[in-house]
């Protein structure tokens, strides 16, 4: 099921954490591999592993310019540190990437 399919893609991308796959011809990007490396873990319950993704895809966005997918990197980090307990850490990166996404009309 999704777990299988995850491990795989899991296997297959990880080398490619820091390459941003473009869509249309290199028209857009939907950002680093790293940021789906981190829902992935997610799904697996993995969520050091994605924490430890998803702040290495906010790195990659803020450092590229990817606004958008940098504040949906922080929302997803927030999220899983909530996932594994830690609080006030969550809630630091939730209301900071919402800051960061109403400007941009970003709903969350």
């Amino acid at each position: 099921g999704d777990e299988r399919l995850a491990r795989h893609l899991l296997e297959t991308l990880a080398d490619h954490a820091a390459l941003y796959p473009v869509v249309g011809r290199g028209i857009g990007t939907h950002g680093p591999v790293a940021y789906f490396l981190g829902r992935l873990h997610g799904v697996l319950g993995e969520h050091p592993q994605a924490v430890d993704r998803f702040r290495q895809a906010l790195d990659l966005c803020e450092r590229t310019g990817a606004r958008p997918r940098a504040a949906l990197s922080r929302l997803r980090l927030g999220e899983t540190l909530r996932r594994q307990g830690d609080a006030i850490a969550a809630r630091r990166e939730i209301d900071r990437a919402r800051r960061e996404m109403e400007p941009m009309g970003m709903v969350v």
